[in-house]
């Protein structure tokens, strides 16, 4: 029997960035996970600002980014990658609202990084090799049970709370009896290879490769980059009903097409068969099972949403966790992490079945020899959606959830532009510290409750401090130096900030009692009673 505060069943990116989310807090915990190493195939390719905000606070940024694609964030529409050029979208605009910039980077570099960061704290313990065969939870806690398969024998876990992070065909989910609504959309083969392609000027004009080739033995590709080296490519292809994948012989051949380089040297890596799906789930919490990642959600991949959501999953749900844990909050808090991740969830699944409908509508218009350039550029500016999504990437402010809403409605949500705000429910702004832009706000908010004052906030700020003093409130505070930013608050006023950088409340309207009026607001944040 092996104790803990928190089992975690998965340990890809969404189980090992939960596992770094609960150490930082100081919170332990175990993690599954049936392979014996990170994945060895791209799948996921894109991390949102908001995301590699998110490895900005775990201290892997930099790592991630070194393994990102060297092309700008533009999709190319060609006959072949060397040959006529049907067109190009927009490139995203620069980015403004974050320390941290969008990039595109493959699910194998993100899971190397996170497994090198969580390899060194010593409050997660991952055991590969193991197999997640049932558990059985009670009101104190979850025992599951788990495989070793190298051994053969059986371990059993006893924790808290059991975390499924165990990807779209989640055991945790199932035994749960946790319905996914919403359709099965495609079968889907992706092909890895490698291709002596590195020399091409062409390999790093682009993130996505949209190939309509004239020739009809050719098949249409989707052709990714995964890796600053431009040599491994992702080919991302529909699988008719009982069809099987391409042996090495036809993929080669494929791809020699593509590129329009009949001896290209190309050797095939892996490829792997999935579903596409647009689902999310009923409910992500049954009494001490949680679930987060694919386990909770399955998107189409068009946008690359898939892994950005369960990354902002964890990063809410390990700072509940760990209150609850350590006493700092009621378990009501854990009911929020439904609440406002569902919200979430939804909009991702709608946006990007909306991008799945909308890319054969495109390439049948852009692979038509009889359409005009009006009708191409047309093609061409719905395709921009695709990248140009900056305000879907920051995500959906929480309409309900772990926060204290005021008078002032939350601002519109828009999927291409992102308006920042100071907002309960929003994502705190991102306002520079010094002159040599190292130091942002956001790079406050990790472990605490961070209460941020204005620069004249004497009053808030000396009730933040003293509460501080207290142990058991788990708050910070900071100051800020100028109001340049999209503050409400105002210069004299205050806004309470969650780990998750997600603001929790703000200062309104004038009070007698500045600390009272703090320690109320983190009562109903925290879930605590509220007399």
């Amino acid at each position: 029997m092996i104790e803990t505060s928190v089992l975690i069943v998965g340990g890809g990116p969404v189980g090992l960035g939960l596992g770094l989310e609960l150490s930082r807090h100081g919170v332990d915990s175990v993690i599954v996970e049936r392979n014996t190493s990170t994945t060895d195939h791209p799948k996921s390719r894109g991390t949102t600002a908001r995301t590699m905000e998110d490895f900005r606070t775990w201290g892997i940024e930099q790592e991630v980014r070194n393994g990102g694609v060297v092309g700008p964030d533009v999709i190319w529409a060609c006959e072949t990658i060397t040959g006529r050029l049907v067109g190009t979208t927009q490139a995203s605009p620069a980015n403004i609202h974050s320390p941290c910039s969008k990039m595109t980077i493959a699910q194998d570099v993100v899971e190397r990084a996170l497994a090198r960061a969580v390899a060194n704290e010593p409050n997660v313990d991952l055991r590969r090799s193991h197999d997640f065969l049932r558990y059985e939870q009670d009101d104190e806690g979850v025992a599951g049970c788990a495989k070793d398969l190298q051994t053969g024998k059986e371990i059993t876990v006893r924790a808290k709370f059991l975390i499924g992070c165990d990807g779209a065909g989640s055991r945790v989910r199932k035994a749960e009896g946790i319905e996914l609504i919403g359709p099965e959309i495609a079968q889907m083969a992706n092909y890895y290879y490698w291709a002596d392609t590195s020399k091409l000027p062409q390999a790093s004009l682009g993130v996505v490769f949209n190939v309509l080739p004239n020739d009809p033995t050719i098949a249409p590709a989707r052709i990714a980059p995964s890796g600053p080296d431009n040599e491994r490519w992702l080919w991302i292809s529909s699988l008719a009903p009982g069809a099987e994948p391409l042996d090495d012989d036809e993929l080669i051949r494929n791809v020699r097409g593509h590129w329009g380089i009949p001896d290209l040297e190309v050797r095939p890596i892996n490829s792997l068969v999935w579903r596409m799906c647009a689902q999310i789930p009923e409910r992500l919490r049954s009494g001490r099972v949680i679930l987060a990642g694919d386990a909770a959600h399955r998107f189409p991949p068009a946008g690359g949403m898939g892994l950005n959501s369960g990354i902002q999953d964890v990063r809410n749900l390990g700072w509940k966790l760990a209150f609850a844990l350590r006493g700092l909050a009621g378990e009501a808090l854990l009911d929020t992490y439904g609440k406002e991740r569902l919200q979430v969830a939804k909009s991702n699944n709608e946006w990007s079945l909306g991008n799945a409908h909308r890319l054969p509508q495109v390439e049948a218009v852009l692979r038509d020899r009889a359409s005009s350039p009006a009708a191409i550029r047309e093609a061409l500016i719905e395709q921009s959606k695709h990248l140009n999504s900056e305000g879907q990437g920051y995500g959906v402010p929480y309409a309900n959830g772990a926060l204290v809403a005021d008078s002032m409605p939350l601002p519109a949500h828009d999927h291409r532009i992102f308006w920042p705000s100071d907002a309960p429910g929003a994502r705190f702004p991102h306002m520079w510290l010094d002159a040599e832009h190292k130091s942002s706000t956001l790079d406050w908010f990790a472990r605490d409750m961070v209460l941020v004052c204005g620069p004249d906030a004497r009053q808030w700020r000396e009730a933040g401090e003293q509460i501080a003093r207290e142990s058991s409130h788990g708050l910070a505070v900071r100051v800020l130096p100028s109001m340049s930013g999209p503050f409400s608050f105002g210069r004299s006023g205050a806004a309470l900030v969650r780990p998750d950088a997600v603001t929790a409340w703000r200062s309104s309207v004038e009070v007698s009692d500045h600390r009272a009026t703090l320690l109320h607001v983190l009562d109903q944040v925290l879930g605590r009673s509220v007399s």
